[in-house]
């Protein structure tokens, strides 16, 4: 196939998603532009993203798959245009809808004699619950093997899914790592990143006197020690200038 042809319309869609949200950096040969586009969305930078139909592939899915209803999805084209999710999710419906046909023909004749003797309750119904049962194991089992099989031919054996998280999970400071030390005085005290010097001192002052995150505490407790004396020596003058301007 052509060069347009050798990946389907979703695959060359997650390329173009994968180069505008890559690291600016080279990370397994893979180097994107670092826009986060639900972060700019959320933002109001702009309005929204989608992606865009290849109506050679809606017209295709139209024609074997809407229109023609009465037969099995196309699986395998429903999975190159929808992706992974949507075609197990049909694959599935497909299989559970084609194992209720033999099921259907039971219930009808159990339904049919209990029209027959007027009683809902009859001899058929234990025998019934052990086929619902028997039918139950029968189908989940053969949906394992039709699951395997599609992902065998799907190359996702190995699939883990990595769902980024959501802009507002990490904008919110509860649900996000931040690195800092916990004082009475001023309660949480985030650390600076702006100077990894700082750290280093820090990493070895700690390993001199044993105390992890003991050289963060002292800077922090001094600097809120800086703080209170300029907020007393602020006060100290403002009580200065009022009794001026009373006298």
């Amino acid at each position: 196939p052509g060069r347009a042809g050798f990946f389907t319309s979703l695959e060359r869609q997650r390329i173009i998603y994968r180069k505008l949200e890559g690291p600016l950096i080279d990370v397994d040969g893979v180097k994107g532009a670092a826009l986060d586009l639900d972060s700019l969305r959320k933002e109001g930078v702009i309005s929204d993203f989608a992606f865009m139909h290849d109506q050679k592939d809606v017209s295709t899915l139209m024609g074997t798959w809407v229109k023609d209803y009465i037969h099995p999805a196309p699986i395998h084209d429903v999975r190159a245009y929808l992706g992974d999710k949507v075609g197990f999710y049909f694959a599935f419906m497909d299989h559970y809808c084609a194992m209720l046909a033999p099921l259907a023909i039971v219930s009808l004749a159990v339904f049919i004699y209990q029209l027959v003797i007027a009683e809902i309750d009859n001899v058929l119904i234990p025998f019934y619950c052990v086929v619902m049962a028997i039918w139950t194991t029968v189908m989940l089992e053969l949906w394992k093997r039709r699951q395997a099989t599609l992902a065998y031919q799907w190359a996702l054996e190995d699939f883990v899914e990595d769902e980024p998280s959501r802009p507002e999970y990490i904008s919110n400071k509860l649900t996000t790592y931040q690195q800092g030390v916990f004082t009475k005085e001023a309660g949480f005290v985030e650390f600076n990143p702006a100077n990894p010097a700082m750290y280093f001192m820090d990493a070895v002052e700690d390993l001199m006197t044993g105390e992890q995150g003991g050289a963060a505490k002292r800077r922090v407790r001094k600097q809120i020690r800086k703080e209170n004396k300029e907020r007393i020596k602020r006060g100290e003058k403002a009580l200065e200038e009022d009794k001026a301007m009373q006298s």
